[in-house]
């Protein structure tokens, strides 16, 4: 019986051991899965209040953006993006890019090669072509500059970012000055009298087709001369530059110009 007893002690005592290891154990395992839980949740407040913070972001900032994730959907405008290609933001989300960024080339009116496919497969920026319209979804069209990039995070892409802005109005005033440049060039080349335009430094900077056969020079003889080299009275044509780099109008003043043939 004696030893019958000490057996019971040994079998109870090594129970009570294991009962006390697997309680520690249970005890280890759940504090770990609380500092998990914990650990996880302020990750996960973390990544929000990140997310929420970048958003933020793109929505103040005075350019259009707009998000996608890694199959080139959409899924995110900011107001400005919501603005100019006509879409809200939730309901462009998840669209394709092209259905909601619609571009054509503005010269040629044809469709417009996307830049997102191009940031998502080699992961480099790029930035749209000369010329570029975006169509909004009401059919309205602007003239726009862009430049995509990728969205990378610690496993790699996670997607990619479009920035652009409207350049209507500058590519009207550019055009405009075009316009009016190409206007002041023919009539500064098929005016009937003579014309030149001459530097601060009185070099010729160009002269007409007129002025050039009224003198017999050549292009080559006459522009970057010096005007007064032409003059046949150089105290008289370096009054005049005075004058003018004074910043004064002068009118109906009269020069004499010395032609290739000698005469004046």
């Amino acid at each position: 019986m004696a030893a019958s007893d000490d057996e019971d002690k040994v079998l109870r005592s090594v129970a009570m051991q294991n009962a006390q290891s697997i309680f520690l154990a249970r005890q280890r395992a759940e504090q770990d899965l609380i500092r998990a839980k914990e650990a996880l949740e302020w990750k996960t407040a973390e990544l929000v209040q990140q997310r929420e913070w970048f958003k933020v972001t793109l929505s103040s900032i005075g350019d259009a953006v707009i998000t996608t994730d890694t199959e080139g959907k959409v899924t995110f405008l900011n107001p400005v993006a919501e603005a100019l290609t006509g879409w809200k933001s939730n309901e462009a989300s998840g669209q394709p890019l092209e259905k909601v960024f619609n571009i054509i080339d503005e010269k040629t009116r044809q469709p417009a090669v996307n830049p997102i496919s191009k940031v998502l497969r080699e992961g480099i920026v790029v930035g749209l072509v000369n010329h570029t319209a975006l169509i909004a979804k009401d059919g309205g069209e602007v003239s726009i500059e862009d430049s995509a990039a990728p969205i990378k995070d610690a496993k790699g892409i996670s997607g990619a970012v479009m920035v652009f802005h409207d350049v209507t109005q500058r590519r009207r005033a550019e055009e405009a000055l075009r316009k009016s440049e190409k206007t002041l060039s023919d009539f500064f080349e098929n005016a009937a009298v003579g014309l030149h335009w001459v530097g601060p430094d009185g070099k010729i900077l160009r002269a007409n087709r007129t002025e050039l056969q009224l003198l017999g020079y050549s292009e080559e003889e006459y522009i970057g001369h010096h005007i007064a080299e032409f003059h046949a009275d150089p105290p008289v044509i370096q009054g005049i530059l005075t004058k003018l780099s004074g910043g004064e109008t002068l009118h109906n003043r009269e020069a004499r110009l010395r032609c290739k043939d000698g005469s004046i």
